[in-house]
């Protein structure tokens, strides 16, 4: 069974699924309240979310994403109203978003459904593509954020490295030039630091710094081994009196 859950102070957004259903995908949203050492459930959303898969939230809405389109829900104080937002004719038939991303700074996320990107505008209640590509017939090789979400990056074919900007919401802001024109066979990955404006990028055994702030590559070096995955680690520097 799939499930997600979005926590919202006191309150927790969550998916219901009928154990009667053939899916392992739920197809409900129930708001929960905790009291106590529990939870109550206040709330179950007449709109239904049929093959719901992924949900993100941003300081005043919750959606989570659905086969037919993204439910979209508003909290006001401790009141939730949800409205559904259709598919795009642009996406095809048998596609879905499944993945929801951006910035709680800004009500236009992120919705990826297979290999193309696109703009869920919660708002004005619309989905429509998102036409990323700065040169005709680039292709996204991999995508991420920085460090604090204010950046969605995405790394092209011919190794460029697009940034967007979350304040203008994914307007785009630069191109820097990482690589030289990826393989349709590289599988890089993009890991942000959460304390400087630097994210890295792994492409098999290279690793490649690169600077946001100035938009250039600061540095490399080599692993001996190839990662299937990585993260960022860190911790607060202790602060001294002087």
């Amino acid at each position: 069974m799939h499930g997600t859950a979005e926590i919202r102070g006191d309150f927790v957004l969550t998916t219901l699924r009928d154990s009667e259903a053939e899916s392992s995908l739920p197809d409900k949203v129930a708001v929960l309240e905790v009291h106590g050492d529990h939870f109550h459930q206040e709330q179950v959303f007449d709109t239904t979310c049929p093959a719901l898969h992924g949900s993100f939230q941003t300081e005043d809405y919750i959606a989570f994403a659905c086969g037919d389109g993204v439910l979209a829900i508003k909290q006001e104080n401790s009141v939730f109203t949800a409205q559904k937002i259709a598919n795009p004719a642009e996406i095809a038939d048998g596609s879905r978003i499944g993945t929801l991303k951006g910035s709680e700074e800004s009500n236009v996320m992120i919705g990826k459904a297979g290999a193309d990107f696109f703009l869920v505008d919660l708002v004005n209640q619309n989905i429509a593509p998102f036409e990323w590509q700065q040169e005709a017939g680039a292709v996204s090789i991999t995508y991420g954020f920085d460090g604090h979400s204010e950046h969605l990056l995405i790394l092209d074919n011919d190794g460029h490295l697009n940034v967007y900007s979350a304040e203008s919401d994914w307007q785009f802001e630069m191109a820097i030039e990482v690589f030289e024109p990826l393989g349709n066979d590289a599988k890089p990955m993009i890991i942000a630091s959460k304390a400087h404006e630097v994210i890295y990028i792994i492409n098999g055994q290279e690793v490649t710094a690169v600077d946001l702030h100035d938009g250039e590559v600061t540095g490399h070096f080599d692993l001996d081994f190839v990662p299937g995955n990585a993260a960022w680690l860190g911790v607060a520097e202790e602060e001294h009196d002087h």
